[in-house]
């Protein structure tokens, strides 16, 4: 990403100091749209991913610790959870929460241990 965002920059002052071609500006616009397209799908993700953490880490009744992900509205939960039905609970919450599509379960508990 970095080393995307210096090209563009030296790409765009180039461009400004009148060394670009109509093919060279193009390219510019579409790395500019892609890049700004990707920022804002990261900070989507990052929001419902602090979104979820928030409403967990202000339930009661949730004690355990939740490491959340998020991927375009799909969470993915993992953790060790105290019992199943402190596991329940966190399913359940997550999956009501407003932008949240999937849920994928990676959380465990010791009365699920096969």
């Amino acid at each position: 990403m970095k080393r995307k965002n210096r090209y563009l920059t030296l790409l765009a002052l180039a461009c400004s100091l009148g060394g670009c071609n109509q093919s060279d500006q193009k390219s510019l616009a579409t790395d500019a749209t892609k890049l700004a397209s990707t920022v804002g799908t990261a900070a989507k993700n990052a929001e419902l991913a602090g979104k979820v953490n928030l409403v967990l880490n202000n339930w009661k009744g949730v004690d355990s610790a939740v490491t959340v992900q998020s991927e375009n509205g799909v969470i993915t939960l993992e953790g060790s959870m105290k019992n199943h039905a402190e596991k329940r609970k966190v399913l359940s919450i997550v999956n009501q929460i407003r932008g949240v599509n999937k849920v994928i379960d990676r959380l465990k508990s010791p009365d699920e241990e096969r």
